[in-house]
């Protein structure tokens, strides 16, 4: 081989070599499409919510003789508004 062509031989194998280390050897990257960030979501909104408690009965009994006692649940009821965020 003459000197020329091993010259053209080493300057080959040294661009090669250049080209290989400069591509990282990730490989296989390509083209990523990016997935797309999701719209943020609304802020929650305060809703109002009425309410009514009413107690209907309620059974008890005295606790040393075991008679029952009556209770008057006429009175007994409660309503409200309670607010809320959805």
């Amino acid at each position: 081989m003459s000197q020329r062509t091993r010259t053209l031989h080493s300057a080959a194998g040294f661009i090669l070599v250049a080209f290989l280390a400069g591509c990282g050897g990730g490989g296989g990257g390509g083209s990523t499409t990016p997935t797309p960030t999701p719209p943020p979501a609304p802020p929650p909104q305060p809703v109002s919510k009425d309410f009514t408690i009413e107690v209907t009965s309620i059974q008890a009994s005295q606790t040393s003789t075991g008679n029952a006692v009556e209770v008057d649940v006429s009175t007994l009821s409660s309503s409200g508004t309670v607010e809320i965020s959805q």
